[in-house]
């Protein structure tokens, strides 16, 4: 089967809260210099790692060619970011574990449909630089790292494993990490992001990356046909929203009482619960790691475990059995060889008589009885000899009184023959 390595969807990564501010802010000129866009670390809620080599992708493609766009939050499933235009972004740097970038304010943002975002960043920027946050939006593709010092996509062929149903890609056996790692390929967007709508600790936001309605759809066909292939009623997923919202200490409208403020029913969070519907085991670990305040990553993560645990044991009881008809298998073939080889037996047997009858029929071999058994008075051998003696004997000619002298011969060269074979 070849399975063609697909690129990760858009993604949205989320800098987070950070602790450094911003290394200068002009309000003249409306720059603010050296704001962090990406830094190592998970990308907690979509199974990625953040490295060294993303932050210098990010560097580069941030400097290839024109500014890149910024936006005051990301485009939504419910707004495709129009007006919310707030400047652009260049002079992208690696600063040890973040790269970071000059962002210039267009002065459009100033009178934009949703107030003066010019002014709100650049006092945000200077009065509360501890919540100064940006993310990217990306497009890339995840890759392993292996113990060699190589990477392999998530998606090499090689990794794909035919269950029989939908497939699935396995992580490699030398892979250094349980996740894989990010790799970007486009730099779309750097956006600001309010504090109460994104993920702390430079992480993914725990969103899609939805743009307007039609992404909307995308997101409520996907789950039309989770509801369908694992026959979940519309009640059965509102006991499990409920059931998550309860595990997790909240209700739907409350956002309190959790370690992870972020840590909201997502749709991705969605998506695991009813991928899970029809397996209690994994609603019981979401419930378990639920309660015991894990995210929604970690979450994702056991899930993964606990599946590739299953599909080590079942290979493992998959090889049992073939060993075990591979053992009846040999001694079949055994007794099948012993077979063939007293086969081969008769036949050498019958090819000798078949040689035998074959030098009969030539007329040099018409003396079956040859040379060695020619009468050492008379000297006569072979048909002659027998001749003579059935004529010299009375006895003979009583005996085969109806074949005569040649039924005699018959009977004495049916005779040699039997002696030749035998020989």
């Amino acid at each position: 089967m070849t399975v063609t390595a697909q690129p990760v969807t858009t993604r949205r990564l989320r800098t987070g809260t950070v602790t450094t501010a911003p290394m200068g802010v002009d309000r003249e000129t409306g720059t603010i210099r050296g704001a962090s866009a990406i830094q190592t670390g998970e990308a907690l809620g979509h199974g990625l790692l953040i490295d060294a080599i993303a932050l210098g992708q990010v560097e580069r493609l941030g400097n290839a060619g024109k500014a890149i766009k910024v936006r005051f939050n990301h485009p939504g499933m419910c707004n495709d970011g129009l007006g919310y235009l707030a400047g652009h972004a260049s002079n992208f740097a690696i600063d040890g574990d973040k790269t970071r970038c000059d962002i210039v304010l267009s002065q459009t943002a100033k009178k934009s449909p949703h107030g003066d975002l010019h002014g709100y960043v650049l006092d945000l920027a200077e009065q509360h630089p501890g919540d100064f946050a940006l993310s990217i939006a990306f497009s890339g593709y995840a890759v392993w790292k292996l113990a060699d010092g190589s990477e392999i996509d998530v998606r090499d062929e090689s990794l794909y494993v035919d269950d029989g149903w939908d497939g699935y890609y396995r992580r490699p056996d030398t892979a250094t990490s349980d996740l894989p790692y990010a790799r970007v390929e486009a730099l779309g967007a750097v956006d600001f992001v309010d504090e109460a709508a994104a993920n702390r600790d430079g992480l993914f936001a725990a969103t899609f990356a939805a743009h307007g309605s039609a992404k909307a759809g995308e997101a409520y066909a996907a789950l039309d046909a989770l509801l369908s292939r694992y026959q979940v009623g519309i009640d059965q997923a509102e006991q499990l929203a409920a059931t998550y919202f309860a595990a997790r200490r909240r209700t739907p409208t409350t956002t309190t009482s959790t370690k992870d403020p972020s840590m909201k029913l997502s749709t991705a969070a969605l998506l695991v619960l009813l991928t899970a519907a029809s397996c209690p085991a994994d609603i019981a670990c979401i419930k378990e790691m639920a309660e015991a305040e894990k995210d929604e990553g970690e979450i994702r993560a056991e899930l993964a475990k606990r599946e590739r645990d299953a599909q080590v044991a079942t290979l493992a009881s998959l090889r049992a059995e073939l060993g075990a008809k591979d053992t009846a298998h040999g001694e079949a073939i055994k007794a099948a060889n012993d077979k063939a080889a007293a086969l081969e037996t008769q036949l050498a047997d019958v090819q000798k008589k078949h040689d035998a009858l074959a030098a009969l029929k030539s007329g040099a071999s018409r003396d079956p009885g040859g040379d060695h058994l020619a009468d050492p008075t008379t000297g006569l051998s072979g048909e002659a000899k027998w001749s003579a003696e059935f004529k010299a004997s009375a006895k003979l000619q009583e005996q085969f009184a109806l074949g005569g002298e040649a039924g005699y011969l018959a009977f004495k060269r049916d005779e040699a023959l039997k002696a030749k074979v035998r020989g």
